[in-house]
């Protein structure tokens, strides 16, 4: 049974990439970490990722989970409710769990 979320702000995140190499176009890993410290410096609760922006269908298996670990491990730090996670496969969300 589903559970309602602890009232607060939560917003959708981009997912950053790399243009070099230009043929695979990696996740940046730094500028993801830099800015979900931004949002919870700015007072969010939670974030919403792979979510409203549309990449999670391009990801990867192995990028999809780097990045959810990337925001889950900066929300965790901070006692803040990990991310939110939005994606077409439910099979993918239970993988995670």
């Amino acid at each position: 049974m589903a559970s309602a979320l602890p009232p607060g702000i939560y917003v959708p995140m981009p997912t950053f990439f790399l243009d070099e190499p230009a043929t695979e176009q990696p996740v940046d890993v730094d500028t993801v970490a830099k800015h979900v410290q931004f949002l919870i410096d700015a007072g969010v609760h939670g974030v919403v990722c792979m979510g409203s922006t549309g990449e999670a269908v391009h990801l990867t298996e192995e990028e999809r989970q780097l990045v959810i670990q990337l925001k889950k491990r900066s929300m965790i730090r901070e006692r803040k409710l990990s991310s939110l996670l939005v994606v077409h496969k439910n099979l993918f969300v239970v993988q995670l769990i």
